[in-house]
């Protein structure tokens, strides 16, 4: 058997280097192909945010305006006084709706329901069970919501996990 024949140190010299050149080269590509990857997925995320606001915002409009006087129609409809029901004040302590972290979350006034003798999640569970069915604009999928925009069986058990106190 042939012994293979050794390189001499020029040619040692010059593959080290050709190989470590060509390990350079890979590695500029990824880091600029990923950097150009990066900035697209948060130009994606950016304009994900922007169209998630203004959804959000729509529908704490509905909220703030219409959900109230339709609840006051109602009750009245019915010879009954809205204000001061338990559904009114948990409305009231009830802040809107914003995205945490790519997830709907319900905003409560923890002062209101400090005053009110209620909980975190009384309103949590009023705002995803009550409030927002009611609601017929058109939201975005987020990660606690199926993609037929109903609610994650979680936010159903544990609405308090999916609100934060303001």
């Amino acid at each position: 058997m042939k012994e293979p024949k050794k390189l001499s140190k020029p040619m040692k010299i010059a593959l080290v280097s050709s190989f470590s050149f060509l390990i350079i080269v890979i590695l500029l590509g990824n880091l600029f192909g990923n950097s150009k990857e990066i900035k697209e997925e948060q130009n994606k995320q950016t304009k994900t945010q922007e169209v998630a606001n203004k959804d959000i915002e729509a529908l704490n409009n509905w909220i703030n305006n219409d959900y109230q006087k339709e609840q006051e129609d109602k009750y009245k409809a019915e010879g009954n006084e809205y204000f001061g029901t338990p559904e009114y004040i948990k409305t009231i302590a009830f802040k809107g709706f914003t995205v945490e972290n790519g997830e709907l979350t319900a905003i409560v006034n923890n002062n209101q329901i400090k005053v009110e003798n209620l909980t975190q999640k009384e309103v949590a569970n009023f705002a995803f069970n009550v409030i927002l069915p009611d609601y017929k604009g058109k939201l975005p999928k987020f990660k606690n919501t199926n993609n037929d925009g109903s609610l994650n069986d979680d936010v159903l058990k544990n609405p308090q996990r999916y609100s934060t106190l303001n």
